[in-house]
């Protein structure tokens, strides 16, 4: 938990503040030094979610929290897609005995990783096995449930929450692992658990006319497992591997979005549209916020209110 005198120092008493990306940069670093005494897994769990060194890409991801969603040290929130904890590590030194956290991943062993070293003494900090089919992630890492469980379709999976319990719901880079009848109803399980009023933050790969472009005119610009290609109307994905990656129309997930129910949808295109070096132009810079472009595209939506 960040403390209260410095959260007021660096914050004041406007909720404005905490959504500029300077604010949210110090509130990171105020937290950083705690959350590095905080243990982290074998390499090999890293690499199952990304590789790096298992704590950089967490503070960053607390940081876009903090200047997009407006998070609170009380805030409920929900992660999809959590891995061993990795968001968790930053979380469980900002939030406090009033907020809570909620996380859920379909690989056993990251999840069991993540209870015994994060949240471990935590009442408020929770991580829960979600038994779903991914054809990638399945196989890739050879999953197995207790009892030879049968896994869930993603498709039809109800998240194990209330209805209107969380205030925030995010998932960095589920999207791109999600075939469209999965995706679909991921959003609708989102849309159901948040508060009205609440929000969603969505990490993935969205085609525009740029990126569309880009794909098809430079794919050697891109690294192999970024080159996809034509999947269906509304996706492009890798041939061999569509769950290793998928990228979706911009104008079909900004409607389905709608369909669902969210408002205010908003997106910070990233920079994997342009890899260092191979001269393709960058998206535009966003209006609605003056957060540095992750490497993938951000899209946050609200429930609206009651």
């Amino acid at each position: 938990m960040l403390p209260v005198l410095l959260l007021a120092q660096t914050c004041s008493a406007s909720l404005d503040s905490v959504h500029t990306w300077a604010t949210a940069d110090t509130i990171a670093n105020l937290v950083a030094s705690s959350v590095k005494l905080l243990p982290l897994p074998p390499q090999e769990l890293i690499d199952a979610i990304g590789g790096g060194d298992g704590h950089t890409v967490g503070g960053l991801n607390l940081r876009y929290l903090l200047a997009l969603t407006g998070l609170q040290e009380d805030s409920k929130v929900l992660e999809i897609g959590c891995g061993f904890g990795r968001n968790a590590r930053w979380l469980s030194r900002y939030l406090n005995a009033s907020g809570d956290y909620d996380g859920f991943d379909i690989v056993p062993k990251l999840i069991g990783w993540g209870k015994s070293n994060i949240c471990h003494g935590r009442r408020n900090f929770r991580l829960h096995l979600a038994q779903v089919l991914n054809k990638h992630y399945t196989s890739w890492l050879r999953v197995r449930y207790a009892n030879d469980g049968k896994p869930a379709d993603a498709a039809t999976y109800r998240f194990p929450f209330e209805t209107g319990a969380k205030d925030i719901v995010f998932n960095p880079s589920v999207f791109t692992h999600l075939l469209r009848p999965a995706l679909e109803n991921y959003v609708r399980e989102t849309f159901r658990v948040l508060r009205p009023g609440g929000v969603a933050l969505y990490w993935l790969f969205l085609l525009d006319h740029r990126a569309k472009d880009a794909l098809s005119q430079h794919a050697s610009a891109f690294a192999p497992g970024l080159r996809a290609s034509y999947h269906d109307d509304v996706s492009w994905a890798l041939r061999q591997a569509p769950e290793a990656m998928i990228v979706y129309d911009v104008s079909y997930l900004k409607n389905m979005l709608h369909n669902a129910g969210f408002v205010s949808i908003k997106i910070l295109f990233g920079s994997w549209r342009a890899p260092t070096g191979s001269g393709l132009p960058t998206a535009p810079r966003a209006g609605w916020t003056d957060a540095s472009p992750d490497f993938q595209d951000l899209v946050y939506c609200e429930k609206p209110p009651g």
